[in-house]
């Protein structure tokens, strides 16, 4: 064939896929138009269907019409169960139908159930969430959520045996059609819904008008009598039984057959034996049915009135209002079938109504006799009341005339002759108690006996002694007929007494008694007891008005106390401000609030700021002008602030910014205390920059020097070593130990010279950290390796310990300087103890740190002295420490290089000889995450 004849060929081919391809494109339309066809005519048949019933057991076949498949199942949501409903294409199908399968139980129910999508499985035996039994042959499975507003109704399943039958395009139809089936069958629900609460409310409306043409008829009247018929005719009504009897209680709780109809007595009331029953009810007041009397023991007392109304069923109702049991009300049946339920309650609605009438019927009753015997009362009242105004009006003048001032003697003056009014005496006393005096004594008086003088008498009387000291060291009032008869009575031998009847109350202000108000009269049983009220009311009053001019008087004395104090204050306040002014420190106080009260001269000039724009404002408002250095002076503020538990009275801050604008304050803050209550801070600023600047050319010079010195020690010790070797010739024993007495201090110099320098790159801020996670206990098996190795080679038995508790995660540190640490440490312990000690290291987790202890059996180090052990060039003053070679920049070291790592570093000891000390350290967890060390519980080296 030529290359032309491959050309047509493969131009055919082309035109003939074409054809194809737009044949079945052709089939694929026709096929969607005709399912889309029967969607719609599914669609307007199961929307015309309203019984629920009839279109669940349809819906299957109506699908079948839109989508082809072997076996259908429709399954039903109840709460978290399936139910299947309908199934077709199953040889079972019958015995399917009711079965019942737990949602959580079935992946896929649970699946769709939740989400409100279809699922569709191409092929059943490669999905997981279908079980395999047996020899199953594969097929297709299309799952369709029936949904509405997202709450899915059911579920319907499709299975084909055929691969990969389900097509997008018929899960999209078939997903369609699911949804307008649960439309269907939510509108079904709803439609019967609908009819039943139709059915529900007609019937209610009914009862709803009944009910109220009763209320409307009992409400017109107040007879009894007439309640009770028509209650009897509206339950008889109601319930359609063969007879109905009211039976009420009397005042005894004694049972009384009123009214019943049919009627069979000749009269009522008729009383009735109490029955077991009855009581029961009055407790429950519930209802009570029984189909046959017969059996019931509790009414068998009332069986004769039974038989005589051929009663076979009997329903009881309470007449009940609140709590209490009127009466009941028997409704009989001459057979056993019983009243419907709707039936019964409607009439204990028509029973309840009716009790509330006849309680109301009995409460009118009961308000037309009240009334009657109420109009007697005010009249009696109205009398009583004419007196009690004329009273009342009077002890309203004596509460005005007592208030008018606050001079005592003029007030007592004017208010005698008012109270006078109320009991006609021909003699009244006011007796009060002094502080100053243990008689009482005499202020004022109105009658026939003298008056007392301005500022008052003393009496004769102790305060307990005679009628005015009893009734005042009693608390009680006395209405005596005839004082020559009464023991509490004391007769005065150069005072004849004209005193027959008296009344004596005493003045109380709440618990205590001021004085007592004596009233007296020249004739016997002159004084009544309600006169005795009237004055014990009117003496409170003035008890009143002797407490306020008492108290009166102590307040103007205090009150001028209180100016000459204020004025001292003034003054002693005026001189500290003077003082805080003329001091070359700043001070910046703040309340407990954070709020800054007060900002002297020095604290402007040295913060650069003015007192108007800091006075009244909160700290927090000036953290950035302190720059981040100050963080944690102002924070300490705020925490002091927020949390007044968080500081102690002795407890005081210091601290070392910088600001921003290049000066380098010092700090120190303390908290302002009363009495356990936090009421501010006090800070003090002191300008530090020049000495700053001054430590800060000594440590460059330190470290010049220092470096300049390593050159020729250097090399004094390598010329030394030379010598030492014999390079120069023979030595003598003299000449060798000169050389070595040379090294030794050629060392010891190169010592402290290096410590000089690592204190200087230090305090200069030229050493950087490199951090990294490191093993702990590793770096301490090092240190005291080497501490160990030195013992033996110098010949001094130790035994070296290290402990460790629990995990011990990774530390965030430096390696090299964390060694630096320990070594330090162990040096100082080696060095400080003598032969055959211990030496142990402690290693164990605390919080977000992790603890490393050195402790020793040394020399100690007192109490006293240890807040100096970190000083440079600090040693101490034990002999051991004085012969023994150190630069006392160590623990100086030590601490800088703790702190650069953010941990902290102590000393414990009792500053006894042999118990040592205990040097303790802290170093942070590694921040990557906490990883616990596998190591032993206790590892230990002995060198001897």
């Amino acid at each position: 064939f030529s290359r032309e004849d491959m050309a047509l060929a493969t131009s055919l081919c082309q035109q003939a896929a074409l054809h194809l391809e737009n044949s079945r494109l052709f089939q694929s339309s026709r096929q969607r138009a005709i399912q889309l066809q029967a969607l719609t005519d599914v669609s307007a048949t199961i929307t015309a269907k309203l019984q629920p019933a009839e279109l669940l057991d349809s819906l299957l076949d109506d699908l079948a019409a839109i989508v082809q498949y072997d076996t259908g199942t429709l399954w039903v949501r109840d709460e978290n169960e399936m139910i299947v409903v309908a199934a077709r294409g199953f040889a079972d199908q019958e015995q399917r139908v009711g079965l019942t399968v737990a949602i959580e139980d079935s992946q896929l129910l649970a699946e769709m159930i939740h989400t409100a999508q279809p699922i569709h499985v191409p092929n059943t035996l490669l999905d997981l969430r279908f079980p395999k039994f047996g020899d199953q042959l594969p097929s297709s499975w299309l799952g369709l959520p029936l949904a509405v507003g997202g709450k899915v109704l059911g579920v319907i399943a499709l299975e084909r045996q055929e691969i990969g039958f389900f097509n997008p395009e018929t899960v999209q139809i078939a997903t369609t059609f699911a949804s307008q089936a649960a439309v269907s069958l939510e509108n079904a629900r709803l439609y019967q819904e609908s009819l039943s609460r139709t059915q529900e409310l007609s019937e209610r409306t009914q009862r709803l008008a009944m009910l109220n043409r009763l209320s409307q008829e009992f409400s017109q009247t107040l007879d009894p009598m007439q309640i009770i018929h028509l209650t009897i005719e509206e339950v008889l009504q109601v319930t359609s039984a063969s007879g109905l009897m009211i039976v009420l209680f009397d005042e005894a709780r004694h049972p009384l057959l009123f009214a019943e109809h049919p009627q069979r007595e000749a009269q009522y009331p008729l009383r009735i034996a109490d029955v077991p029953l009855f009581h029961r009810l009055r407790e429950s007041l519930g209802t009570y049915f029984t189909e046959n009397l017969a059996q019931e023991e509790e009414l068998h007392a009332l069986t004769e009135i039974f038989k005589a109304r051929q009663m076979h069923s009997l329903l009881i109702l309470p007449l009940a209002t609140a709590e209490t049991l009127h009466g009941v009300a028997l409704i009989y049946s001459h057979t056993s079938e019983r009243i419907a339920a709707e039936k019964v309650e409607l009439a204990r609605t028509v029973i309840n109504q009716a009790a509330v009438a006849l309680q109301n019927a009995r409460l009118y009753a009961e308000t037309r006799s009240l009334t009657e015997d109420l109009e007697k009362r005010v009249q009696e009242r109205t009398v009583q009341l004419a007196s009690e105004h004329q009273r009342t009006q009077i002890l309203l003048r004596i509460a005005t005339e007592l208030t008018a001032s606050l001079d005592l003697e003029h007030v007592l003056n004017q208010v005698l002759p008012v109270l006078n009014e109320l009991v006609d005496a021909e003699q009244i006393s006011v007796m009060v108690m002094r502080s100053d005096s243990r008689k009482l004594y005499h202020l004022a008086s109105l009658g026939y006996a003298p008056s007392p003088p301005i500022g008052g008498r003393v009496s004769p009387f102790n305060i307990g002694d005679g009628l005015a000291g009893w009734v005042i060291k009693f608390r009680q009032p006395a209405l005596i007929a005839d004082v020559r008869e009464d023991p509490r009575w004391i007769q005065l031998p150069d005072q004849p007494c004209e005193h027959r009847s008296a009344i004596a109350v005493p003045m109380m202000v709440g618990e205590e008694a001021l004085g007592a108000l004596l009233f007296y009269h020249r004739q016997p049983n002159h004084f009544t007891s309600e006169q005795l009220d009237l004055i014990t009311a009117a003496a409170n009053q003035m008890a009143i008005a002797v407490n306020n001019a008492e108290l009166y008087r102590l307040i103007r004395d205090q009150a001028e106390d209180l100016g000459v104090m204020l004025r001292n204050q003034q003054i002693e306040t005026s001189r500290t401000r003077a003082i805080i002014e003329a001091v070359a420190d700043g001070v910046l106080v703040t309340d407990a609030t954070g709020k800054i009260t007060l900002f002297n001269a020095s604290a402007e000039r040295i913060l650069n700021l003015t007192r108007k724009e800091v006075i009244g404002k909160n700290l927090d408002q000036f953290s950035g002008l302190f720059g981040r250095a100050a963080t944690m002076w102002t924070q300490t503020i705020q925490n002091w602030s927020q949390q007044p538990t968080s500081y102690s009275a002795e407890e005081v801050y210091s601290e070392q910014i910088e600001l921003d604008n290049g000066k380098v304050v010092a700090v120190n803050l303390a908290p302002v205390m009363w009495r356990n209550e936090f009421l501010g801070t006090v800070s003090v600023f002191r300008d530090i920059t020049h000495q700053v600047e001054v430590d800060r050319l000594k440590s460059e010079f330190v470290a010049t020097v220092s470096h300049e010195l390593r050159t020729p020690m250097t090399s004094i010790k390598g010329y030394v070593e030379i010598l030492l070797m014999g390079a120069a010739g023979a030595l003598s024993e003299q000449q060798t130990r000169f050389l070595e007495i040379i090294r030794s201090n050629t060392e010891r110099l190169a010592a402290l010279v290096n410590d000089l320098l690592d204190i200087s790159r230090i305090e200069a801020g030229k050493v950087d950290l490199s951090l990294q996670p490191l093993n702990v206990v590793d770096l301490a098996k090092q240190s005291l390796k080497v501490i160990g190795e030195r013992a033996a080679r110098e010949g001094k038995p130790m035994q070296f310990d290290l402990i460790t508790e629990g995990q011990i995660p990774f530390v965030q540190g430096d390696s090299e300087r964390v060694t630096q640490i320990l070594d330090n440490l162990l040096e100082n312990a080696y060095l400080y103890s003598d032969a055959g000690r211990n030496v142990q290291v402690f290693i164990h987790p605390q919080d977000n740190v992790v603890q490393i202890d050195v402790v020793d059996q040394g020399v100690g180090i007192p109490p006293a002295l240890q807040e100096r052990v970190f000083e440079r060039f600090y040693r101490g003053e034990n002999p051991h420490v004085l012969t023994t070679f150190g630069t006392g920049l160590g623990l100086s070291i030590v601490k800088k290089i703790v702190e650069m790592h953010g941990g902290k570093i102590w000393v414990q000891s009792r500053g006894i000889e042999g118990e040592g000390c205990t040097f303790s350290f802290t170093l942070p967890v590694f921040a990557g995450g906490s990883v616990p060390l596998e190591v032993d519980g206790e590892s230990s080296w002995q060198k001897s």
